[in-house]
């Protein structure tokens, strides 16, 4: 049995990345026993209060992944590219302006960044010393995100920010997609994660009313046949690929960084798109339905296999045993 303890902040607020529901399925794993208050625990999930290990995972949104470049870096060429987008300031790209950069992540025995695994092994782990770097990525929740045969009457769908300095293709996609009225095209900018600014004042209805946009948005990615998703400035597997794959919903996406670790095959579980053959595939998979099944399919197998809370919290586990 293994004593685990989790700060109560952790899981109980709304969180865009399903975060809480990670933590409970994390404690509803047979092996786990949960520890509150000063009581010991082998293992503290970001906290570091009266326990053996502790662990920091962290879950920031793709803007906030300025802060894990933020670690007293050396200009990298491949990444001077960051200097022409607007809103990154080269102090913040390549140099160390906040409070939580290398020396926070150096607390800590293991950290694991949900943001991408790659970014953090190449920029984070070489300047760590006895901090251990551990796989983590999106999860879902099964009984909110799952697949089912109804019949799908959208074309496709991106719900989601649509902000051109951090998501430039997912405007090229939208502005082209919506001049071929023949797409039956659902797009909406929101996706419940407003729920989060409302926990601070009533958690309790804030959880309600998050838990039920969720639900929503998912039943809205499960009408439709196919996504077209931008993965930001920096590529990363965003958790609109694991939705998508969920819900039966073709992915067409750019490979991001993580995407071989994490399983993706074009053509097999995802169809690789650019903004110059974007509307070629989704033509081409609208009317070639089979082939677009046989996808969807292995997408929702993966998923299934790797990428809901409860697989990933055991994933976890046993890389820390």
């Amino acid at each position: 049995m293994i004593k685990i303890k989790i700060d109560p902040r952790y899981y109980t607020v709304v969180s865009a990345c399903n975060i809480r529901q990670w933590c409970l399925a994390l404690l509803a794993l047979p092996e786990v026993q949960e520890v509150t208050g000063v009581d010991y625990a082998d293992l503290g999930i970001n906290t570091q209060n009266n326990v053996g290990k502790s662990i920091r995972i962290d879950t920031s949104d793709p803007q906030s992944l300025i802060k894990t470049y933020d670690v007293d870096l050396t200009p990298v060429k491949k990444y001077v590219d960051l200097l022409q987008v607007p809103y990154i300031k080269p102090s913040i790209v390549f140099a160390n302006g906040s409070d939580r950069g290398i020396d926070f992540i150096r607390s800590w025995d293991y950290y694991a960044s949900m943001i991408s695994t790659e970014i953090t092994r190449e920029l984070v782990e070489p300047q760590l010393t006895n901090t251990k770097v551990l796989d983590f990525y999106h999860s879902l929740p099964p009984y909110m995100f799952y697949y089912t045969d109804k019949e799908k009457d959208l074309d496709s769908i991106f719900i989601g920010a649509m902000r051109p300095q951090w998501y430039p293709l997912r405007d090229i996609f939208h502005n082209e997609i919506i001049k071929h009225p023949e797409i039956k095209y659902y797009n909406s900018r929101a996706n419940g994660t407003s729920q989060k600014h409302k926990a601070l004042g009533n958690p309790e209805t804030a959880l309600i009313e998050y838990e039920k946009q969720m639900f929503e948005y998912a039943d809205q990615l499960r009408r439709s046949k196919t996504m077209l998703l931008g993965s930001s400035i920096f590529n990363i597997a965003l958790k609109k690929y694991i939705e998508g794959m969920a819900c039966g919903c073709l992915v067409l996406a750019p490979m991001p960084r993580d995407g071989r670790q994490m399983g993706f095959i074009d053509g097999v579980n995802l169809v690789v798109v650019d903004e110059n053959n974007f509307m070629d595939k989704l033509r081409y998979y609208l009317k070639h339905e089979d082939e677009r099944k046989t996808i969807t399919s292995n997408a929702y197998q993966l998923y299934r296999k790797r990428y809901t809370c409860g697989k990933s919290a055991r994933a976890l586990l046993k890389q820390i045993k």
